[in-house]
C-alpha cells in the first residue's frame, strides 16, 4: 500500500509539474504575445519617426531656399535705394538716377518700368545728340532733351535762297 501511496504521491507531483509547466508555457505564450505587440508598436512609431523626419528635411530644404530669397530680395532692395526717381527737365520723362554718385561709377540712369518690376536695366544713350536712351531689357525709349528746331531753307522758285 506504501508503494500505491507513493505512486499517488508520485501522480500528484507529476501533475503540480505538469500544472506549473503549462502555467509557463501560457505565461511564455502571453509574453510572446506581448513581445509581438510591443514589436508592432515600435515598428510603427519608425515609421512615423522615418515620416516626420523626411518632412522636417523638406521644411529645412525650403527654410534654406526662402533665406536664399530673402537674402536675394534684400540685396536688391539695398541696391534699389541707391537710385531715386529722377526727372528730365527738357522733356519731363522719368528714369531712375545714383542718389549719391560715387566717383568710380559712371553717371548712369536705369529704366523705370523695369526698375518698378525689381529688374536692373541700365539705359543707353541712342539716336542723335545723345537725346534719346533705351532699355535694352523692355526696348523703350526716353527722350531727355529736346532736339533743336531744324531749319527750314525755303527755295525760291527762281533758285536762289
Amino acid at each position: 500500500m506504501m508503494a500505491e501511496i507513493q505512486a499517488v504521491a508520485a501522480s500528484i507531483r507529476a501533475a503540480v509539474d505538469i500544472g506549473k509547466a503549462a502555467k509557463s508555457v501560457a505565461d511564455f505564450n502571453n509574453f510572446a504575445t506581448a513581445v509581438a505587440d510591443v514589436n508592432m508598436k515600435l515598428m510603427s512609431v519608425m515609421a512615423a519617426a522615418n515620416t516626420a523626419m523626411e518632412k522636417q528635411g523638406q521644411l529645412i530644404a525650403r527654410v534654406t531656399e526662402l533665406e536664399a530669397e530673402l537674402r536675394e530680395i534684400k540685396a536688391k532692395d539695398r541696391d534699389a535705394e541707391r537710385y531715386h526717381l529722377h526727372t528730365f527737365p527738357q522733356t519731363g520723362v522719368h528714369a531712375y538716377a545714383l542718389k549719391d554718385p560715387v566717383p568710380s561709377e559712371p553717371v548712369h540712369y536705369l529704366c523705370a518700368a523695369c526698375f518698378d518690376k525689381n529688374q536692373r536695366s541700365t539705359l543707353q544713350p541712342t539716336g542723335m545728340d545723345g537725346a534719346f536712351l533705351k532699355c535694352q531689357t523692355c526696348n523703350s525709349t526716353i527722350q531727355i532733351k529736346k532736339l533743336p528746331t531744324p531749319k527750314v531753307i525755303r527755295k525760291s522758285p527762281w533758285g536762289r535762297v
